[in-house]
């Protein structure tokens, strides 16, 4: 087995000489079996090696007298020891979800941590085949999409630049068993995983004997299916990638996809879009469900010119214009039609920063005389001062011969998208707005035949 282990982890490439790895021991057998592993071949490879283990405070005494085990065995091969204890009961993280997902927050949570005190490389977790078989039946169970079915990865790293290793993903639980009894190697075995209080317990002891009864191939059928989602996730997700490369830049930082009817983005493309962009703003809380994705998806064909439906944690999706948003809660300004207020001098050739409108302002010479470009302005408008808003309720502009247009009909004409009508600058002066980046320039800041125009436009707005 343990030749096997080396064979597997060098197949796959998970493990490399000279690294520092923090090995996550529980006590139970395969988190000891792993590290008796790594401890064989620790003086070919010049590994650092060290234990973190967590006790979750649920069991009493039997949770304690495991941690004094795991520690005499750090003592034994002479190996750093870091542990904690939390009381799950008392965790608001385990009203909010349960027991099972505090759990794994509380073990994230501190590995992440000592593994970046401790300067480690990766953290090494005992996961196993049976795990994976596990997970894909509960996750089916809870409701889930292909993304959710898919195998635990054997290393996997995260923004932050911490590593999770798993080397025993091809390894089951009973060969591990079976291996350190026959070597005599005392192990703890956590009673709690065969009661069936929890979800995963049922699914253990309940559901996977019946179905391995009725399909004694039960595992080598699901890993064919989470090998097969694997391969169609990375084919879908490095071809989004190529897509999303090519999207133009919000121009107010927002969470939005232009939605072409010539080249329309197949279903799979527009929900992982979804996801990526919902989960982008929100780290924690109620998850993005698929009924949410599924009625959203409806929408888009006949594409409304504006809807709007609410999603979990007070974000929103909106279609305005042909356009898809995901948008964070509203601020009090914005549910109150009023924007932030600032004064700006227009300067030729110069870009301006505005953060209270989270955009730029660009000012540019502009010779072409062209009366379906937005925004072009005579130079008569440089040097001069005028005080910036978004719009606002009853806002009007005036054309020629004292005609007048309310703000909101001009942007729906425009097909300006709802959520950028919010966000979008007008330049003020003496009351009136005289200017809306590549939009609208009142009469006496107009450029003539054959004069050097200033075009003001907003940054990676679309023409």
């Amino acid at each position: 087995m343990y030749d096997l282990f080396m064979k597997q982890t060098m197949k796959e490439h998970i493990l490399q000489k000279n690294r520092r790895y923090l090995v996550g021991v529980s006590g139970g057998p395969d988190s000891l079996f792993l590290l008796l592993c790594l401890l064989r071949q620790q003086p070919m490879w010049n590994w650092t090696l060290a234990i973190a283990h967590v006790n979750h405070g649920l069991r009493g005494e039997i949770a304690d007298e495991e941690t004094e085990f795991v520690q005499r065995v750090a003592q034994k091969y002479k190996m750093e020891f870091f542990s904690t204890k939390i009381n799950l009961i008392q965790s608001p993280i385990t009203k909010e979800k349960g027991l099972e997902a505090a759990g794994r927050e509380a073990r994230f949570s501190f590995f992440q941590r000592i593994s970046r005190e401790w300067k480690a490389d990766a953290v090494l977790l005992g996961h196993h085949a049976d795990d994976q078989l596990e997970n894909f039946f509960i996750r089916l169970l809870r409701g889930t999409g292909p993304q959710g079915l898919k195998a635990m990865e054997s290393v996997r790293t995260f923004d932050s630049g911490f590593t999770i290793l798993r080397p025993l993903l091809s390894f089951r639980h009973d060969e591990i068993i079976r291996f350190l009894d026959a070597e005599g190697q005392i192990y703890c075995q956590d009673e709690s995983n065969f009661e069936g209080e929890y979800l995963r317990s049922s699914v253990r002891t309940t559901l996977l004997p019946l179905v391995q009864e009725l399909s004694p191939g039960i595992h080598r059928h699901v890993q064919h299916i989470q090998t097969t989602l694997q391969q169609d996730e990375a084919w879908i997700a490095e071809s989004l990638e190529q897509c999303m490369a090519d999207l133009p830049q919000d121009p107010f930082g927002l969470m939005s996809l232009p939605l072409a009817r010539e080249h329309p983005w197949p279903k799979a493309f527009l929900s992982r879009w979804l996801i990526q962009s919902f989960y982008k703003i929100v780290k924690q809380g109620e998850p993005l469900q698929f009924q949410h994705i599924e009625a959203i998806l409806e929408k888009l064909d006949p594409m409304p010119t504006y809807w709007r439906c609410s999603l979990p944690n007070g974000i929103e999706a909106v279609i305005s214009n042909q356009y898809l948003f995901v948008l964070q809660p509203p601020s009090e300004d914005d549910r109150n039609g009023q924007g932030d207020t600032s004064v700006v001098t227009v300067t030729s050739s110069k870009i301006l920063d505005l953060p209270s409108f989270s955009c730029q302002l660009m000012a540019n010479p502009w010779m072409e005389k062209n009366t379906k470009i937005g925004g072009l302005a005579s130079n008569r408008i440089l040097n001069q001062e005028f005080s910036l808003r978004t719009w606002q309720v009853g806002d009007t502009i005036e054309f020629k011969q004292g005609f007048s247009k309310k703000v909101s009909d001009y942007f729906q004409e425009r097909k300006v998208p709802v959520p950028w009508r919010k966000r979008i600058p007008l330049l003020i002066q003496n009351q009136r707005i005289v200017l809306i980046p590549n939009h609208f320039v009142a009469e006496e800041y107009q450029n003539h035949e054959g004069e050097m125009g200033i075009r003001i436009t907003i940054n990676s707005y679309p023409t």
